[in-house]
């Protein structure tokens, strides 16, 4: 008896995941921009323009931009991380108070200027999601990927807040 209730169980399980496999599935398909099922998720392929160009961006190509003041530097890293240390001059922007400071920050981002997004470490993907929003609203930009250690690994400038 006991085996049975299990077995039913089991089953049912099943039934619920097949169905809820499927349903999404369908929504997809009829979706207008489908979601791809099977693709390349890393961050070169995610963090491409519309011309299939990468906006990944090397340190010594960043290094050449700051140094012709060329680009605008944003940080995507919260604001006591910011305060701890940041690139010289670059503006913060943290992703997750995005829509408070946005409309604030705006005016100091020119936009014939490409912008340049950092945040820290390998795994970092802040600077990504808003290299992507900058991307949208008509932007050039770069995402330098775990752009604070690099930047600091390589002895550029940097900034500090007052303590």
């Amino acid at each position: 008896m006991k085996n049975n209730i299990y077995s039913i169980g089991i089953k049912q399980s099943l039934t619920i995941i097949v169905l809820s496999v499927f349903i999404s599935l369908v929504f997809n398909f009829f979706r207008s921009a489908p979601l791809p099922i099977v693709g390349k998720w890393d961050v070169e392929s995610r963090l491409t323009t519309d011309a299939g160009k990468s906006m990944v961006i090397s340190f010594d190509d960043a290094v050449s931009l700051f140094e012709q003041n060329a680009a605008v530097f944003v940080d995507a890293r919260n604001v006591d991380q910011y305060e701890y240390g940041h690139i010289k001059g670059a503006i913060s922007l943290p992703w997750h108070d995005l829509q408070e400071r946005f409309m604030d920050v705006l005016p100091e981002i020119d936009p014939d200027m490409p912008v340049v997004t950092y945040c820290d470490g390998e795994s970092c993907s802040l600077s990504h999601d808003l290299a992507l929003f900058f991307k949208d609203m008509g932007f050039q930009v770069y995402v330098l990927v775990n752009g604070w250690s690099v930047w600091k690994a390589g002895s550029m400038p940097v900034e500090v807040k007052a303590q």
